[in-house]
This record gives structure tokens, sequence and C-alpha cells, in this order.
């Protein structure tokens, strides 16, 4: 997690650089405090904490609570794109967690932080307080992305009252992934769900809606390979993968990356879809491309302009780590391949 840390007085700036001998955390101090290796707040306050929420996983805020939430409150997007946001009093005595808790990683950091000064970890949610691993713990810590987030809060609740909320795998989770996720519950194929006051789904796939209320949690196993001409605009490259992916019966946030040759570096609206769908885009070399091309079709007219006959299924074998293909689609002068990565397990 990159980490920044700011102070403003004499006294957070001591616990500030302490941080930073312990964990190499950045540090942001004002000017007067200003030494090798620290950077300087610039401008006024809120906007230098404006830059830093873009930038960096976990904020720690050695100040007032007041001053951290009145700072922070305009910037607030949601609990699965915050950084995480940690709160210590400016003796050390007190590590707050303030948002972002279980998906961002503000719970643990908090820990840690307390951990790292001899402090007081201070954490409220009600699920840590029980004792409980919620399905955004989980998906945390295996790496899984969460969706449908407004359900998430009726499942945390079902389980805090001691509902029974079981986990439905799809069947392209395999068994001991399940296991791996949830040892203390029962879990049942996606196919046959049991009685249950409510479900976590894990699956890349579609599937119809439950009877109960349910949250899905999705592996994300699956990377996009792309290939297309100069200047294909954003809308056509998402309705050619959107195709390519309802074809397979793959939900969207099943993917994992994009991924096409270096030479399509500069296509705006590839990257105006990798930045909408919050994934990262992959860019393969040539060579690299070419180390594997010659396993699969080639297009004479691609081979005469880039230098090798295949690119989308190249890069997504490269992306999957081998993997095994899912679907591909080919029109608009978009390509896409769907691989499915070698490795099935969680993160």
């Amino acid at each position: 997690m990159k980490v920044a840390v700011v102070a403003v007085t004499e006294g957070g700036r001591d616990i500030a650089l302490r941080l930073r001998e312990l964990r190499g955390w950045d540090v942001y101090l004002p000017q007067r405090f200003q030494e090798e290796g620290v950077s300087a707040i610039e401008g006024d306050f809120p906007s230098c904490v404006a830059r830093l929420f873009a930038t960096y996983e976990g904020i720690i805020f050695v100040t007032a609570l007041g001053i951290a939430v009145r700072t922070i409150a305009p910037l607030l997007r949601g609990k699965d794109r915050d950084p995480a946001v940690v709160v210590v009093d400016e003796r050390g005595r007190f590590s707050v967690s303030v948002c972002a808790a279980h998906l961002g990683g503000a719970n643990d950091l908090t820990r840690e932080v307390a951990e790292l000064l001899g402090a007081q970890a201070v954490v409220t949610t009600a699920s840590d307080g029980a004792g409980l691993e919620t399905p955004d713990v989980k998906a945390r810590r295996f790496g899984l992305r969460v969706e449908n987030l407004s359900t998430l809060k009726v499942i945390n609740r079902l389980m805090l009252e001691g509902e029974r909320v079981v986990y439905l795998l799809g069947e392209d989770v395999p068994e001991e992934v399940g296991e791996k996720l949830a040892p203390r519950e029962i879990v049942f194929p996606l196919s046959t769900p049991p009685s249950c006051a409510g479900a976590v789904v894990v699956t890349d796939h579609a599937f119809p809606l439950l009877a109960v209320p349910f949250v899905v949690l999705r592996p994300r196993q699956m990377v996009v390979g792309v290939g297309l001409k100069r200047n294909v605009p954003r809308g056509t490259i998402e309705a050619v993968i959107g195709e390519a992916l309802e074809r397979c019966s793959l939900a969207r946030g099943s993917i994992r990356c994009l991924a096409t040759i270096e030479y399509k570096k500069g296509e705006e609206g590839l990257r105006e879809l990798a930045s909408s769908w919050e994934v990262p885009l992959s860019f393969y070399s040539l060579e690299e491309v070419a180390s594997v091309a010659h396993h699969f079709p080639s297009s004479p007219w691609v081979a005469k302009t880039l230098g090798v006959g295949s690119v989308a299924r190249p890069c997504a074998f490269l992306a999957s780590s081998g993997g095994e293909e899912e679907g591909y689609l080919a029109r608009q002068g978009v390509t896409v391949a769907i691989f499915r990565r070698k490795s099935c397990g969680l993160a």
C-alpha cells in the first residue's frame, strides 16, 4: 500500500518522521519543517490533501480528528473508491480508522500504525467488534471485486444479526478456492442455492437473480486482449468487448485487465475505456507478442502493418500467463480475445 503521512504541528512532525523511519512512508509537512526526504505541503491544506487522495492508497493524518474529517469530507466518493484514512493524535496514543475501513484497508492500516507506535487502535466497524469477517473484508484479503455495494450492508447486517448467509460458488470457481474463501461456512454450487437469509455469490459469470438478498464477489480471472485500428472511439471498443463478454456469459466485473501491443499506446479510446472501467491497461512489446503469435491464426494485413499477424490473442495469452481462451470477436475495427488466467486461485 502506498501511504502518505500528513502533519502540521511540531508534535505531529515527530510522529510522522518516526513512521517514515519505521515504514518508509512518504511524509508531508509545512515548509517550516522541511528537511531532506520530506515533501512540502504546497498551497492550501485542503488542496494538498485532494492531490494526495488521488495519488495514495492510504493517508495518515497526525492531527485532530476534526481537521481530518472536515478536510476529506468533500473528497469522499465511496467505500470502494476512497483511500484508507487513519488519524493519529499528536501524542501517539490513539490510531483511529476513519474511512474505507474494509475495502480500502483502513482497519488493517490502523492496527499496523498502532503496533508501530505502541498506540491503542480504535476500530468502530460493527463486524470487527463482533469478530466477523464480512464479504468486503474477504474481498480485500483475496483481491476480489465487490459488485452491488448497496446490498453489501444488508448482507453484513444479516450476518451481525446471526442470520444464515451462505457462499454460493459458480462452476468457474474450484471447490478448493471456496474452502479457502469461506472455511467455516457451507459452500454450495451456484445452481442449487439452499434456504437462507442471504448469499454471497462468487463467480466471474453472469447469473439469474436470487430470491434472497445477495452480494457478488468477482475473482477477476479474465483478461481481455484488444487489437484495433487507429482512432477507434471508446464507445465502439466498449460495445465490442461487451458483446464478447455477453456471448461467454461473463460479467464485466470479471475483467482483471485489458492488454494490447505497445504500438497502440496512443489510442485514446482504449485508455478512456480502461480508466472508466477502473481496470489496468497492459502493453506488450512487438518482440513479446511475436514470441507467442505463432500459436494463433495470422492476418496478412495485420502482419504487414505491425510486423506480427495477431494482436488480441497473443496479448491476452501473455496477460493471462498462458491461460485458456474463453471467447473471441472481431468487428468494427476491433478484435477482442478473452482468456482465463492460468492460475484460478484467489488473488
